[in-house]
C-alpha cells in the first residue's frame, strides 16, 4: 500500500521536469507544487541525455545549514540556508509527474 505524503508542509523540494530543468526550493508545499513564499536557492539544467521515461534518484542531505541536492547520485546544487532551525523529515514519497506539455 503506498502511502500519501501530507496535504501540506514546510520542505525543502527538489523537483526535475521532463526537459531535465531542476529547481531546489524552499517554502509551501501542497500536493508537490510550490504555492506562496517558495524560494528558489538553486535552479540549473542537467546534462544531456535526460529521458524522463525512465526512473531518477532524486536526494537531499542535510548537514547543518548546508543543503545538498542529488539527482542519479550526482550533486546539482550545494547552498546554505537557515529557513528551517529544526524538524524532522516526512516519510519519502517518490511521484512521477506527466512530462511538461509545450
Amino acid at each position: 500500500m503506498k502511502s500519501e505524503p501530507p496535504a501540506s508542509l514546510e520542505a525543502y523540494c527538489l523537483v526535475v521536469l521532463g526537459d531535465g530543468a531542476w529547481e531546489l526550493t524552499t517554502g509551501g508545499l501542497v500536493r508537490h507544487r510550490a504555492v506562496g513564499g517558495a524560494a528558489v536557492l538553486a535552479n540549473g539544467t542537467l546534462p544531456l541525455p535526460f529521458n524522463p521515461e525512465n526512473p531518477h534518484d532524486l536526494a537531499i542531505h542535510m548537514t547543518g545549514d548546508l543543503i545538498t541536492a542529488f539527482v542519479d547520485g550526482m550533486a546539482v546544487a550545494a547552498v546554505n540556508d537557515t529557513s528551517y532551525g529544526t524538524g524532522s523529515p516526512p516519510p519519502a514519497t517518490a511521484v512521477q509527474l506527466p512530462p511538461p506539455k509545450y
